[in-house]
């Protein structure tokens, strides 16, 4: 699988529900790389989006992220609803976003 994950597919490889990964970003990624899910690389390094005012990360200054890489240049992001709290779902991020993401792992 590319990236292109549903979160049923990315709940059954995991074997637990989307609900209980918050605070888990890069558990969560490492595991859907191991499990073959996705294909691509782990890393982490900082949130450089929104965070909506109900996250649990709005005190925080700098937020430390986990996501995946994928071969083609984009970003599956499995936990990042949990910055823009909407409907959990992996994201799947295009070459520019993939890109701005990428530069917060080069900020670690």
């Amino acid at each position: 699988m590319a990236g292109d994950l549903t979160l049923a597919q990315a709940e059954a490889a995991l074997g637990e529900p989307a609900a209980r990964w918050e605070m888990r970003c890069y558990e969560i990624a490492s595991r859907l790389v191991h499990a073959r899910a996705v294909e691509g690389k782990a890393v982490y390094g900082h949130w450089r989006g929104p965070v909506h005012p109900a996250a649990p990360f709005t005190s925080v200054v700098v937020v430390r992220h986990g996501w995946i890489n994928l071969p083609d240049g984009r970003i599956c992001d499995p936990t990042r609803w949990v910055f823009e709290q909407v409907t959990a779902g992996p994201g799947l991020l295009s070459e520019i976003a993939a890109r701005r993401q990428a530069a917060g792992r080069r900020r670690m």
